[in-house]
């Protein structure tokens, strides 16, 4: 007659599920263990890259140390050229990473406005003298100084948009108001 039905119900799957136990304990410790490799970052730590252009000796791309100041990137273009105008500029500004700073020459006009017209330092100015200018009010001037904080000074009056605070066309309305030094 053959094997008795009990056998069959219990005997048969147990014997497959021990083949597959012991398949699989067999063919994992064969494998090489898995590697996770993550992207090479884009800079080393502790350093930053920032783009030079305008009035220097030699315009370009320069890695620097984190915390270094615009007065370091100009040196590392080689020093300011003869016709630069270092009075519109804040020299001891902190850089960031992917910046472009602009040395510009005398009686070139820096994006942003006329040199010597009044306006509010974005980045010194506290919240009540940013609710003032036009169509920025008290969530935007907020947003302008929790930016400044977390995400460091603003190099050029156009992070405003970057940064997503204001818009293209309110900045535009904004620029001849605004510097950041």
């Amino acid at each position: 007659m053959g094997a008795p039905r009990w056998v069959w119900l219990f005997g048969a799957p147990s014997l497959v599920l021990a083949s597959g136990v012991a398949a699989l304990s067999v063919q994992t410790s064969a494998r090489e263990p898995v590697q996770i490799v993550l992207p090479a970052p884009s800079a080393t730590p502790g350093q930053l890259t920032v783009h030079v252009v305008g009035a220097v000796q030699a315009p370009g791309a320069y890695q620097l140390a984190a915390g270094d100041r615009i007065d370091d990137a100009m040196r590392a273009a080689g020093g300011p050229a003869q016709n630069a105008d270092l009075s519109q500029i804040n020299l001891a500004a902190r850089l960031r990473d992917g910046a472009q700073v602009t040395i510009p020459a005398r009686g070139e006009r820096l994006p942003g406005g006329a040199v010597g017209a009044p306006r509010t330092n974005i980045n010194t100015a506290d919240q009540q003298v940013l609710e003032a200018l036009p169509g920025i009010g008290a969530v935007r001037a907020r947003r302008i100084v929790e930016s400044r904080e977390s995400d460091g000074a603003f190099i050029d009056a156009a992070e405003l948009v970057e940064r997503r605070i204001v818009t293209a066309s309110l900045y535009e309305r904004l620029r001849d108001l605004i510097a950041t030094r």
